[in-house]
């Protein structure tokens, strides 16, 4: 059995996103069971003469085309919305459906495969391609990656200006408790189905798959629904499509991966709040949080920011708020770098917003 299916060595970056930083993306919780089986899409393979190394790709689309699914049985989405993507072919036999070898291409896939935040900054910067435009083509490696063409790489960019992709670690390395790590996938699978990377372990291609010992990541597969204490259930690119794996088959990379409309919002309500204690970088609270509110409305923190953590992306609007309003000396600004907001800051924040 070959080693990898098209997924690079795990990496902790601190650079990612991950649940509880300051990835703009809220728990919310669409569907109750947590049972994606209704909205599964089309089942696509990955290899034919060749394999495409690209099930970060293949599993990122399923994800995206599962929740798509959903919110369209659901009337969530804007009919602007789905003229646009009936009138550019990105609905095949009535289901919307994402080219994988458009992203795995557009994402740098090599031989070895890609990584799951690379492929979803992809997707969230340069946008999905109709599968109708850019089918799969496994004749050979160079022409399943060949280049994208132009218009098609447009129309991707075209595709963002309706839609927003979002993306964060839920697990990001190995739980000391198998049974809590399957309780929280379980939890997150209400909001979405989830981008796992496991092993391949023995009876893979039975479908029914138990634990084999190994935590070494091969494969990137889509998680659709945990049956407590019993298994969790798969969708992958290889036959069977649909798998059972063991309730304690190592899951411990998984992603949450979001697709919304972009819809407009109404103009900004005013804050009013009035800080009185100092914050510092790491600090989690509802200080943060209006603290964040009140830079969100200066265009200074992105809309969604109002986590209530201060992490990478608040310290760099408050530097901008030091900088922008000239709050104290520049000298202090700099070794300040974001990291403090003290009783300048907040004077200054509370005469704006009183």
């Amino acid at each position: 059995m070959k080693r990898n299916y098209g997924i690079l060595k795990p990496k902790l970056n601190p650079k990612d996103w991950r649940v509880g930083g300051e990835t703009g993306i809220q728990y919310k919780e669409v569907l109750s069971t947590g049972d994606w089986t209704p909205y599964l899409p089309v089942y696509e393979k990955q290899s034919g003469n060749i394999d495409d190394m690209a099930c970060v790709s293949h599993s990122l689309t399923d994800v995206l085309e599962i929740q798509f699914k959903r919110a369209i049985a659901n009337n969530e989405i804007p009919q602007t919305h789905l003229d646009w993507l009936k009138n550019n072919g990105y609905f095949l036999n009535g289901e919307v459906n994402f080219s994988d070898r458009a992203l795995a291409k557009m994402s740098n896939t090599t031989h070895q495969g890609n990584w799951n935040a690379t492929v979803a900054e992809t997707a969230r910067t340069v946008g999905l391609v109709p599968e109708s435009d850019w089918a799969l083509d496994f004749t050979s490696w160079d022409i399943f990656y060949a280049e994208v063409p132009a218009e098609l790489q447009k129309k991707a960019a075209e595709f963002l200006k309706y839609f927003k992709i979002s993306y964060m670690w839920v697990q990001q390395g190995q739980w000391g408790d198998e049974n809590l790590s399957k309780e929280n996938l379980a939890n997150w699978l209400k909001v979405a189905p989830l981008q796992a990377d496991v092993p391949v372990c023995s009876g893979w291609s039975s479908g029914e798959v138990q634990p084999c010992g190994s935590r070494v990541t091969q494969h990137a597969i889509a998680i659709f629904k945990i049956v407590k204490q019993n298994c969790v259930k798969i969708l992958d690119h290889y036959l069977p499509f649909i798998k059972n794996l063991g309730w304690l088959y190592p899951t411990d990379w998984t992603m949450l991966i979001l697709v919304e409309p972009i819809v407009a919002t109404p103009a900004p309500v005013v804050p009013h709040y009035t800080l009185t204690k100092d914050l510092y970088f790491g600090n989690r609270n509802d200080d943060v949080r209006k603290l964040q509110e009140e830079l969100i409305y200066l265009s200074l923190l992105k809309s969604g920011l109002n986590t209530g953590y201060y992490g990478e992306l608040t310290r760099l609007a408050v530097l901008a708020f030091l900088k922008k309003y000239s709050v104290t000396s520049k000298i202090w600004i700099v070794i300040n770098n974001g990291k403090y907001v003290g009783k300048l800051t907040r004077d200054k924040l509370n005469n704006m917003f009183k």
